[in-house]
């Protein structure tokens, strides 16, 4: 019997990249504003265009969405930048977790470093402790309650 969940979630955007979009907003008409009278130049107009481009770049990097796919007992979780670059941020074999319960569970356990795979809505999400090349990560993510049945299938005693 195999296991294949797959399930997306966007990650909110908080009030830092709301004013880091106003600022690059803000920034990129002064730049074109300082440039314009230069305009009947073609070089500045192709500039100006690059400007606003980049800053229409700069902007979409900050809609972030995370896949994760459990198949069978293997755990991906990737980010998606703008609906167009994706990068691999783990993989993971869930039959070697330390321990995955909801966030506000007390544990133990330290760890190393934390990794966040969540919509930063903490109310609904879980985290899971495992160790990588000898450094113990935790990661934050937001599974659906199929993912978490499966994931207990692989691994009943650890899963909270």
């Amino acid at each position: 019997m195999d296991f294949f969940h797959e399930y997306i979630v966007k990650r909110k955007v908080g009030i830092i990249e709301w004013l880091l979009s106003i600022l690059i907003i803000l920034a990129a008409f002064l730049i074109v504003g300082l440039t314009i009278r230069w305009a009947y130049i073609g070089i500045v107009a192709v500039f100006d265009a690059a400007v606003f481009y980049f800053a229409y770049v700069l902007i979409s990097r900050f809609s972030i969405e995370y896949e994760y796919t459990l198949t069978n007992s293997e755990l991906d979780i990737d980010k998606i930048y703008a609906k167009r670059k994706r990068t691999k941020i783990l993989t993971l074999d869930v039959k070697e977790i330390e321990i995955m319960a909801p966030i506000g569970y007390e544990t133990e356990i330290k760890f190393d470093r934390v990794i966040d795979c969540s919509t930063k809505d903490l109310s609904n999400a879980y985290f899971c402790i495992y160790t990588d090349n000898g450094s113990r990560i935790k990661f934050i993510f937001n599974p659906p309650q199929k993912m978490i049945d499966s994931i207990k299938t692989f691994s009943p005693s650890k899963v909270k």
